[in-house]
C-alpha cells in the first residue's frame, strides 16, 4: 500500500515534507518518497525531498512520484535506471488540467522506461475551487492501459506480468540504447 502524508521533518520543528509511504502486507514501512519538486503555492508549505530511492518488494522493484514530480520524465528515467519495475504515481489532478492528461503521462511514463505504471488520482471536491478529476489508471510496459477509473471513487486492478517486462525490455531496449554522452545538456542547464 502506498499512502500520501505530510510528515513532520526529523529535525527542523514546524517543517514538513508532502510524502509517499510504502507500506508491506503486515503493516511495516518499506520506504518513502519525499515530493521533489513543488509547484506553486506548495513552495510555502513543505520542504523539498533530495533523494530518489527504488524499493525491492515480493511483487517487485517499487519507485514512487507525487504528482507534479511525475510531470518530469527525467525522474522516471532515473527511477528505471536504479532497477524500478513498477512506479506507483500518486496525484491530486484536478479539473481545470486537460481531462485526459493522467492517462497520458501514465502511459508515457511506462512506454519510455518500460516499466508498469500505476496512477492514483482524487476525485470529487474541496472547496468551490478544488475539483479532482479522478481517472486513475494503470498501463502495461508499452503504454496500454489496463484499467481505468471514472471520476468517482473506485477501485481498479490489474494483473501486472513480470515476463511481459522482461520481453519489453528485451524487445526495445531502451536501457543499453542510451546516449548519456549526448545528454549532458540536461544537466548544465537552469
Amino acid at each position: 500500500m502506498i499512502a500520501g502524508i505530510a510528515e513532520q521533518h526529523p529535525e527542523i520543528p514546524a517543517t514538513l515534507y508532502n510524502t509517499a509511504v510504502l507500506i508491506s502486507p503486515n503493516g511495516e514501512i518499506i520506504g518513502h518518497h519525499r515530493k521533489l519538486h513543488m509547484p506553486g503555492e506548495e513552495k510555502h508549505y513543505f520542504k523539498t525531498g533530495s533523494s530518489i530511492e527504488v524499493y525491492k518488494t515480493e511483487i517487485g522493484n517499487i519507485a514512487m512520484g507525487i504528482c507534479y514530480d511525475n510531470q518530469f520524465p527525467e525522474l522516471a528515467r532515473i527511477f528505471a535506471l536504479k532497477g524500478a519495475e513498477i512506479l506507483c504515481m500518486i496525484w491530486a489532478c484536478k479539473f481545470i488540467y486537460y481531462p485526459n492528461l493522467l492517462t497520458y503521462l501514465t502511459a508515457t511514463r511506462a512506454a519510455e522506461n518500460r516499466l508498469f505504471a500505476i496512477s492514483c488520482n482524487r476525485v470529487g471536491g474541496e472547496e468551490a475551487t478544488h475539483h479532482f478529476c479522478g481517472s486513475s489508471c494503470i498501463s502495461d510496459p508499452v503504454g496500454n492501459i489496463l484499467a481505468i477509473a471514472g471520476r468517482e471513487e473506485e477501485i481498479i486492478s490489474a494483473t501486472l506480468k513480470a515476463d511481459l517486462l522482461y520481453e519489453e525490455r528485451a524487445e526495445q531496449p531502451v536501457f543499453s540504447d542510451r546516449r548519456p554522452e549526448l545528454y549532458s545538456y540536461l544537466t548544465l542547464t537552469k
